[in-house]
């Protein structure tokens, strides 16, 4: 299914290529490094800096996740360090609090325009400061490791792909009689997205992200679960003398039964420079 939908939106996109002969140099300014679930492969410009606000909520079970993001260049565009909070709740009289921590350390390893694509690995340490005895969190220190992929092909199209890997070493949990369990939990993802780029400040595109990840079983056991999602939507920017604010919202739809019916998804960004680049 996932690699079905990766391969719609790559041709998608190289179809609105072909249909584009416009000259690199002449395109004008787009939306860049905003995506929702997919991850572009931008890292932040010399002295320039974005907070990222993050709202999900998910049916049928009423779940969501606020997440906050800041990003810093250090001190260029070359490297990248930055950090994500998590406040996350499962519906009516569920437990409800922060999540684990990410410490993300990201390298820009080619330039879309010098190498004519953009690629960004990414090497994150996941504290364990969510309360794993409610659900919250992990009860260890995790590990995930991320590539994203990122092209303008055309005037009108930008797609990003995205592979990961995840690993909790001797994660906790508590079986049915309450008694700690630990055990090691790993996880894969990957993920696609074509955006047409209507205007330079109005964007609609398409997602598709899949997950697979071990849980513990009410027992104590491992279960591998598998969800995708699929997630229209659009963003705005407005260009401010002194930053771009851009905000959005997609609609995420479930394609596995393991994952939510539906939901939304809401993004806001603040992005301005914080000192001189040299």
């Amino acid at each position: 299914m996932m690699r079905t939908i990766m391969a719609f939106l790559l041709a998608l996109a190289c179809s609105g290529a072909l249909a584009q002969q416009t000259e690199k140099e002449a395109w004008p300014e787009a939306i860049m490094d905003n995506s929702f679930l997919i991850e572009e492969a931008y890292n932040q410009d010399p002295g320039v800096v974005q907070w990222i606000f993050n709202s999900t909520i998910t049916r049928p079970d009423n779940s969501w996740l606020f997440t906050f993001t800041n990003e810093w260049p250090v001190p260029d565009e070359k490297n990248q360090l930055s950090y994500m909070v998590q406040w996350a709740g499962e519906g009516s009289g569920q437990p409800s609090g922060f999540g684990d921590l990410f410490l993300n350390y990201r390298y820009q390893l080619f330039f879309e325009e010098k190498d004519g694509v953009a690629v960004a690995p990414r090497l994150s340490v996941i504290l364990p400061t969510g309360d794993w005895r409610r659900g919250l969190g992990s009860g260890t220190t995790g590990w995930q490791a991320s590539i994203p992929f990122s092209k303008r092909v055309s005037q009108y199209f930008a797609i990003h792909f995205n592979l990961g890997a995840t690993l909790y070493p001797r994660a906790k949990s508590l079986d049915l009689s309450g008694n700690e369990i630990r055990r090691s939990l790993k996880g894969t993802n990957e993920g696609a997205s074509v955006i047409y780029l209507a205007s330079p400040v109005f964007n609609i595109f398409l997602e598709a992200v899949a997950y697979q990840q071990q849980q513990f079983t009410p027992s104590g056991g491992k279960t591998n679960v598998h969800q995708a999602l699929i997630c229209p939507g659009f963003r705005c920017a407005v260009n401010k003398p002194k930053g771009q604010l851009v905000w959005g919202v997609s609609a995420p739809i479930g394609l596995t039964h393991a994952s939510p019916h539906s939901g939304v998804f809401l993004y806001l960004s603040w992005e301005a420079p914080v000192w001189k680049a040299k």
